[in-house]
């Protein structure tokens, strides 16, 4: 490659090489003329600047061959035995399964008890305030029974009725 650059620019080369701070008037006005001059010492000074490597070149090529040599070597696996041991497992476990999926659809399923409660027992048994103060006190009447709704209809009757006569007496 150096055939082929002009004679001029092989002794810019060699000086950058040598010394890329220090060069002689006439390289210097060289370098000023010739872009690729310019370009190489510039790169010879950029190189120059750069950190030496932390590891040494074929310190990451080498790597897995030396983690493979701390290894522990790896001994055959003897499976004498085992195969049976496995198969037994497999069905201890599916007659488990087996045997708890046809005992839970043969066992019948126990009604929730519903037992209807007395007008009196309901009122006792619904608190001051049916509804929660976040809820939306519509979306809460479905979740009560019929007996339980229509008796939270006839309190709050009852209290719109005595708000009515309180308002009707104040003057």
């Amino acid at each position: 490659m150096k055939d082929m650059l002009p004679e001029t620019c092989q002794r810019t080369l060699e000086a950058i090489q040598a010394d890329p701070l220090e060069l002689s008037s006439a390289l210097e006005e060289h370098c000023a003329q010739c872009p690729s001059c310019q370009e190489a010492r510039v790169q010879w000074l950029a190189m120059e600047d750069a950190p030496s490597p932390l590891v040494p070149a074929s310190y990451y090529e080498a790597l897995p061959d030396r983690i493979l040599r701390k290894l522990p070597a790896r001994t055959a696996r003897r499976f004498r035995g085992r195969p049976l041991l496995v198969a037994a497992a497999a069905l201890l476990v599916l007659a488990a399964g087996v045997g708890g999926y046809w005992a839970g659809r043969t066992t019948p399923q126990a009604a929730p008890a519903t037992a209807a409660l007395p007008d009196t027992e309901v009122i006792e048994a619904l608190p001051v305030a049916p509804f929660e103060e976040s809820d939306d006190p519509l979306a809460q009447v479905g979740n009560l029974s019929s007996q339980e709704a229509a008796t939270v209809a006839r309190k709050l009757a009852e209290q719109q009725h005595l708000s009515r006569i309180s308002n009707e007496t104040q003057p």
